[in-house]
């Protein structure tokens, strides 16, 4: 494996280096202005990143060919002082050197990299600013923060290699000094950076390099395109990366997740749906509490069935048939709303005795209800849901028949229950088309919406004001728009 390190003589680099030569890797760096014997068995080359020439001329060598890991090192604080105090021309000098210039440097050198490696790695640097305003760095840290979108921007567009931004913390290394030798423009700066190496208060720079290691081990969809904190994250752990790759908005730019721990997820099910069941006003679909819930569930129920093929849910122990589309079925079958709705059977399960499920889809209505010693009829037209049902159902030894049928004998079905689920496109259509024969004044509806031309079909009904219609994404208030209305299967079922 072939590494590039663009700036080879800073701490962190060299620490790079180091184990990076402990694997056996073919390095090649860079120097500006000193050559060091210390590394002399490997290539070594001039290049002064802020001169567009010298990173013509560098790209052109030869042994940059083929690498797999390109690593770029240069920065600066300088300018030091307020944005109004510091000269235009150094600002913009700054800006070059610690983002445009390593932008232009990364675009000669891709068509380099190893094409038969599908896992190539292209890591740049972090610093401050990211969650608050920095005073008297601002060409540094908006460069910085350039790259961390940038990074987010390539690894979008390099299909075959991952792109990470690695925010180092405070490390003991030279840049500091650009503050320590400016104690006028760098004001408070000054004594704060002062107080770190009185203190020796700084991130073990060998932690550096194994998170390096780790990050290049790690895949494309793990941890490209990320903001990775060496000194906060937990990328040692096996489940880091597991949750990364469930999440596709973790630890980018946004950083809407920025404070989430893994220990967040030890929780109890059981207790927050209750909560929740309790608070109808979080059911909303554009609140931030429903949409914080929503995604730790997700999260803690994906991690769950990676590791053990079943959930720990209502003190029921759910086992899963093997399923590549762990993600998938967690997000189709086990969102927030429909977890309120098996916690509503348990708390009604003498309501309803006897329940017709049009579109069983991956059974687990069919468990909480058959578990709730509610009867059931079940009918699947899906022919993928048909089969999976039948497998969760068996591994959970419930001995519940599936009926793969259409429409034909529907209509006999209908009058026998007091409650009718509708979970499928198919019988949806099927409740629009037939809406007669429902007998809505007497039934019970419980459905999903899967379409906008079904939500407009619902609120044609809902105008003629013959019928009450609760929603659910708006707490199972009455429905007095259309936008109250779900447009889609992830926003919640319907009450008739």
């Amino acid at each position: 494996m072939k590494t590039i390190i663009i700036g080879g003589f800073s701490g962190i680099a060299e620490e790079i280096i180091k184990s990076l030569k402990k694997k056996k890797n073919e390095i090649v760096y860079t120097f500006n202005k000193t050559y060091s014997k210390k590394f002399q068995k490997f290539k070594a080359h001039k290049l002064d990143i802020s001169s567009m020439k010298s990173i013509e001329e560098f790209s052109k060598k030869k042994d940059l060919n083929n690498w797999d890991n390109l690593i770029i090192m240069p920065a600066t604080q300088k300018p030091i002082g307020l944005f109004s105090e510091v000269k235009a021309a150094a600002w913009s000098a700054s800006i070059n050197l610690n983002f445009s210039n390593q932008m232009y440097l990364i675009n000669k050198l891709y068509s380099k990299r190893r094409i038969s490696n599908k896992n190539k790695t292209i890591i740049l640097w972090a610093g401050g600013g990211t969650n608050n305003a920095t005073k008297y760095y601002s060409a540094y840290t908006i460069s910085k923060i350039a790259q961390i979108k940038m990074a987010e921007l390539l690894n979008h567009e390099m299909t075959d290699t991952k792109v990470v931004i690695l925010g180092p913390g405070w490390v003991k290394t030279k840049i500091h000094q650009e503050t320590l030798k400016n104690k006028k423009y760098a004001r408070e700066n000054f004594f704060r950076t002062q107080n770190r190496f009185k203190e020796n208060n700084f991130v073990n720079i060998k932690e550096i390099s194994k998170c390096v290691n780790a990050i290049i081990a790690s895949s494309k969809n793990q941890t490209g395109g990320r903001n990775i904190s060496v000194e906060f994250d937990k990328w040692k752990k096996k489940d880091f990366y597991k949750i990364l790759s469930a999440d596709e908005n973790m630890y980018k730019l946004r950083r809407d997740f920025n404070n989430f721990h893994l220990e967040d997820l030890n929780f109890d099910t059981k207790n927050l749906i209750s909560f929740l069941s309790n608070n109808k006003k979080m059911y909303n679909l554009k609140s931030i509490f429903h949409n914080f819930f929503h995604r730790l569930i997700n999260l803690k129920f994906i991690i769950e069935l990676q590791k053990n093929k079943s959930l720990e849910l209502f003190n029921k122990n759910i086992k899963f048939p093997k399923n590549d589309a762990i993600e998938n079925l967690v997000k189709r079958n086990l969102s927030l709303y429909d977890i309120l709705i098996f916690h509503y059977y348990n708390s009604n399960k003498n309501k309803f005795k006897n329940v017709l499920e049009l579109g069983v889809n991956f059974g687990l209505h069919s468990y909480f209800l058959i578990k709730n010693n509610i009867k059931i009829k079940s009918l699947e037209n899906n022919l993928e849901n048909y089969n999976y049902s039948k497998k969760f159902l068996n591994v959970n030894k419930i001995n519940h028949k599936v009926i793969k049928k259409g429409e034909k004998k529907l209509i006999k079905n209908i009058k026998d229950f007091d409650l009718i689920k509708i979970d499928s496109k198919f019988y949806e259509n099927y409740f629009f088309d037939n809406i007669n024969k429902f007998n809505l004044k007497e039934k019970n509806i419980l459905m999903k919406i899967y379409s906008l031309q079904s939500q407009m079909k619902l609120w044609e009904i809902i105008k003629t004001k013959k019928y009450r219609v609760k929603s659910q994404k708006i707490g199972w208030k009455n429905i007095t728009k259309i936008g109250d209305i779900p447009s889609n299967y992830n926003e919640g079922y319907v009450f008739i």
